[in-house]
């Protein structure tokens, strides 16, 4: 075999696992790579269906590497996953896999520096959840990320549940209608059915609302801006609270997160930049710090 022979001096394996799935990469020292992609790697959620997942997942990456696994294995690596809330969880993990030099963090620490790479700045990240990070040289800080039922503020799924209860109030009577609002009383049928529809929703479903309030806003909506506006005065509140700066970089990420861009303050829209690379390449990046402070500490 052709990767019997491969010279793995060098080599990085980096691990993106999130919530709906996995990118794995094996990245040589000149930059050559082999990646392959899998399912979820939440550990929280399902730990040994994560952990079962990387198990293949590696396997998938030494034959499409044509590496013996043992070789891959023996890797340097640095995993960023779903789920990973603290260090007896991250170390429980890199107990269950086979990989001989692991570090886990969570998957935020890796979005964050591909978005930043070594640059001082942060991160609002809003999809369907949501969670910020700020960084400063070595530096780094990150908040939220709990979950629709205690946070995710500013998340395509906080927007959809924002709209469905300025909704309800419509309903009340105690706000002028709105197209969204009206709109959404005629699709989800009235506050009653409105209510149960919500007691069984997933954070996915509400978050499949938020396209509809974004569109309102671009509309003039009022109660669409106005959710709109709370989520972005979120946004600025969080990261200035956690140290960013005008002038700084500020990156929105996710699906829902460059919408906000024009309902932020004027200082934070002028730093807004596109992220650097995906999160894989945190994940990268992190790998080689590892290797390059070990060979240091030689």
């Amino acid at each position: 075999m052709a990767g019997q022979t491969m010279e793995l001096a060098g080599a990085v394996l980096a691990v993106d696992g999130g919530g709906s799935r996995c990118r794995m990469a094996l990245v040589l020292g000149d930059g050559q790579r082999w990646m392959v992609e899998a399912g979820p790697t939440n550990v929280s959620s399902d730990f040994q269906g994560a952990c079962d997942t990387l198990r293949q997942g590696l396997r998938d990456l030494a034959n499409a590497a044509q590496v013996p696994f043992e070789r891959l294995v023996a890797v340097p690596a640095y995993l960023g996953l779903a789920g990973v809330t603290h260090a007896e969880l991250a170390q429980r993990v890199a107990a269950a896999l086979p990989l001989a030099q692991c570090e886990v963090g969570e998957d935020q620490r890796i979005a964050l520096r591909a978005a930043l790479g070594r640059d001082a700045g942060a991160v609002a990240h809003c999809g369907t959840g949501s969670f910020f990070g700020v960084q400063a040289g070595a530096q780094i800080r990150l908040c939220g990320g709990w979950g629709l039922t205690l946070g995710d503020e500013a998340s395509a799924a906080w927007l959809g549940r924002r709209a469905l209860n300025l909704t309800l109030a419509e309903a009340d009577g105690l706000r002028a209608r709105s197209d969204l609002g009206q709109g959404l009383l005629q699709d989800l049928g009235p506050a009653p059915q409105i209510v149960a529809w919500a007691a069984q929703a997933s954070p996915a479903h509400f978050g499949a609302l938020a396209r509809r309030v974004t569109a309102a806003a671009a509309t003039g909506d009022v109660m669409a801006a106005e959710v709109m506006q709370a989520g972005a005065g979120h946004i600025a509140h969080v990261l200035e609270q956690m140290g960013w700066q005008t002038g700084q970089t500020l990156c929105l990420t996710g699906g829902l997160g460059p919408q906000y861009a024009s309902y932020l303050p004027d200082r934070m829209q002028a730093a807004v930049t596109p992220p650097q690379a995906e999160p894989l390449e945190g994940a990268v990046d992190f790998a080689r710090a590892r290797v390059a402070a070990q060979e240091a500490g030689q």
